[in-house]
């Protein structure tokens, strides 16, 4: 993604497939090819958060690659469709304030969130938070945590986040 003076245009990406067949990319051949694709119907805006993306990690998902910023959400693209679009969902959790307390301390979201793939195919996202807000780092004595589990469910064009369980380990109950 490029970085845009104008935080209210569409979410926009270069797409870059190696377009080959499986007989030429054994021979080692292929062709780059580079695709302009953007939000789906102009949905996400680059300033929807993303002028700070960071992807965290890159998944397979049905037809999708799904990139991950624990921090904000996840930017889908079905890279085969022969006119590939993004869509973009945010996680279901409290989105940290831009510049708070400066815009570079995300912590390491990485280490008390994650999203995979299930044996059935499912898009799941678990969230350990932390009742002190921090994402990471040293806890103070007697801080409590929450875990959830969310999937990701979709229809025409929409996708949203449903929590399956909440868990409140025994004795944080206050």
């Amino acid at each position: 993604m490029a970085r845009l003076e104008d935080v209210d245009a569409p979410l926009e990406a270069q797409l870059l497939r190696l377009c080959s067949s499986r007989e030429r990319i054994a021979a080692g051949a292929g062709e780059w090819e580079v695709k302009h694709v953007r939000a789906c119907g102009g949905k996400a805006k680059f300033g929807d958060l993303l002028c700070w993306w960071e992807a965290s990690m890159v998944i397979p998902y049905g037809s999708y690659l799904c990139w991950v910023d624990y921090s904000r959400g996840v930017i889908f693209c079905d890279v085969n469709h022969p006119s590939p679009d993004l869509q973009y969902v945010s996680l279901p959790v409290d989105h940290i304030p831009v510049g708070y307390p400066d815009p570079f301390s995300r912590g390491w979201p990485q280490l008390s969130r994650t999203v995979c793939v299930t044996k059935n195919e499912t898009l799941k996202f678990v969230n350990i938070a932390r009742s002190d807000g921090m994402l990471s780092g040293e806890s103070d004595p007697g801080s409590s945590f929450t875990i959830t589990i969310s999937t990701l469910h979709h229809g025409y064009n929409n996708m949203w986040w449903v929590t399956d369980i909440t868990i409140i380990p025994s004795g944080e109950h206050g």
